[in-house]
């Protein structure tokens, strides 16, 4: 599943923002560290490898599910770094629209988007978990 030095580098990374997140954090934080496992787990698991000019519709699927979290975590918490989250993962979201809709758009441009999009949701989660931190008394 993370094969590469960067791909484990970036999964290290992904877990440890996420238990940042969790650890000091309220119910928001903790829901969204684990939507956001759950979805780089995910997506590194239904990544099919064998076709990687085609759109990838089972993480489509599950970029879907995960922005319908993050979106419904922003509208009843109402916290910027949650906005952040969900505007993000709509950002990932659109990325699969665009390759569905043109088939010319190249691989790479493709997945360079969809890590920058992954990154920066990764930003908005640990900024959450700093505000988490920051009103446990972490100062």
């Amino acid at each position: 599943m993370f094969v590469t030095l960067s791909a484990q580098i970036g999964a290290a990374l992904m877990v440890a923002v996420c238990l940042f997140a969790a650890w000091p954090g309220a119910r928001p934080q903790r829901w969204a560290a684990a939507g956001v496992f759950v979805a780089w787990v995910g997506s590194a698991a239904l990544q099919n490898r064998d076709d990687l000019i085609n759109p990838q519709y089972a993480i489509f699927a599950l970029d879907v599910v995960a922005a319908a979290l993050f979106v419904g975590l922003a509208l009843a918490w109402r916290r910027a770094w949650l906005m952040a989250m969900a505007a993000f993962q709509l950002l990932t979201t659109a990325t699969h629209v665009a390759v569905v809709i043109d088939l010319r758009i190249w691989v790479y441009a493709y997945l360079t988007a969809y890590l920058v999009w992954s990154y920066a949701l990764l930003a908005a989660l640990a900024w959450g978990g700093v505000l988490a931190w920051r009103e446990r008394g972490g100062r």
